[in-house]
């Protein structure tokens, strides 16, 4: 009898130190984003670039990691900390590694690298695959990269219809920039798009109602 009492206190303990050990991972992958992770309008978790204070966001991300090797949010975020405070050759395999494991903040950052040639070679194929990793996501950001790159032909064929399709999910996810950028297309008749104002005029409303100074 007492051997069971001992064995079933055993596993509870167990279960306990478990149920620590997991609400210590959220914990440090919560504080890790809200000192690392690049904001969206649906999440304003996180800080701008600038705002990045690095010394706290390595030591948070990396004791986040460290937790949970396969948290590639986390690994990002630490990727993003690094490059803040100047150390890209320790930043971009961290980004590379979060975008393979599924990261779209690390895949985006990978697209502007590549296809501004920031820290590499400029490489338009590589940027549009990175940024085409996004395509049927939620992530704001990299779909409003994407549809520039349509737009433009970076990378890619030139695609008028998709890069509007994005553009205009782009905006309806909060993206303000998409919708200026919409605006523009409609106003000046870009990328071959037949001009409409009004049209133009109801993307640059949207984009001041999201905080766009200057539509």
């Amino acid at each position: 009898m007492r051997r069971g009492l001992l064995a079933g206190a055993s596993v509870a303990l167990a279960i306990t130190l478990s149920g620590h050990a997991e609400a210590r991972q959220i914990d440090l992958k919560k504080a890790c984003a809200q000192e690392a992770r690049l904001p969206t309008p649906d999440d304003d978790t996180g800080k701008l670039f600038e705002d990045i204070i690095t010394e706290r966001a390595i030591e948070l991300c990396t004791r986040a990691v460290k937790a949970d090797p396969k948290d590639f949010d986390s690994l990002a975020n630490l990727g993003r900390a690094y490059s803040r405070a100047g150390d890209g050759a320790t930043a971009f395999p961290l980004i590379e590694k979060a975008a393979e494991g599924g990261s779209l903040q690390a895949a985006n950052t990978l697209a502007q690298m590549y296809g501004e040639g920031k820290g590499v070679a400029k490489d338009p194929a590589r940027a549009f695959a990175y940024a085409k990793a996004g395509e049927n996501s939620r992530y704001v950001w990299i779909i409003g990269l994407l549809g520039q790159y349509y737009a433009e032909g970076f990378g890619t064929k030139a695609d008028s219809s998709r890069a509007l399709a994005l553009y205009e999910r782009a905006a309806e996810l909060g993206n303000a920039g998409g919708a200026s950028d919409l605006g523009d297309i409609y106003r000046f008749g870009k990328y071959g798009v037949r001009p409409d104002m009004l049209r133009a005029r109801d993307w640059y409303r949207r984009a001041v109602e999201m905080g766009h100074a200057d539509s």
